[in-house]
């Protein structure tokens, strides 16, 4: 399944910038340690270009794959503080400091949680797929794409295997 490719007027020839062709291995190095050194193709290119680069790869993944149930959390409660500020303009209440306070210390805490993900336990997980999958999956060969699609699909076997315990088969 190719997909078209997000048009610009740069050319992005020595990164990954979408989940079809970034190995889960950069992927995983990028998301869990936040170091965008791994957006580069064979290690090299220019380092001022990497923010934008990942721009385009999250935008890519989110038009894949939508956003997860952090990233929906996450701007749900922005755009309750952003309601909130607008209220403290307008009645200048300690109460509403007080909310607005307290929405700015969950959003930085969910902020702080979005990459975490150690390597330990993105491994753990890795092992668990590879069972289920009855085969090796490389990190460094797999694509980000294909790698969440035999990880949905293990959702969707573990899930219908929990409903089926449920009504009494198995």
């Amino acid at each position: 399944m190719k997909r078209s490719k997000k048009n610009t007027s740069k050319t992005y020839d020595n990164y990954y910038v979408s989940v079809e062709e970034c190995p889960m291995y950069n992927w995983n190095k990028v998301y869990s340690n936040g170091n965008l050194n791994f957006l580069h193709k064979q290690g090299k290119g220019r380092t001022s270009e990497l923010v934008e680069v990942y721009d385009i790869l999250m935008d890519d993944y989110i038009k894949v794959f939508g956003l997860n149930k952090k990233s929906k959390q996450l701007n749900k409660l922005k755009l309750q503080l952003i309601k909130r500020n607008i209220e403290f303009i307008n009645n200048d209440s300690r109460v509403l400091w007080n909310k607005i306070e307290l929405l700015k210390n969950e959003i930085n805490k969910l902020q702080s949680e979005f990459f975490t993900q150690s390597s330990e336990e993105f491994n753990k997980n890795h092992v668990i797929l590879q069972k289920w999958y009855g085969q090796k999956i490389d990190l460094k060969e797999t694509s980000v794409l294909d790698y969440q699609s035999i990880a949905k699909l293990y959702e969707q076997a573990n899930k219908k295997d929990r409903n089926s315990r449920r009504r009494g088969f198995r």
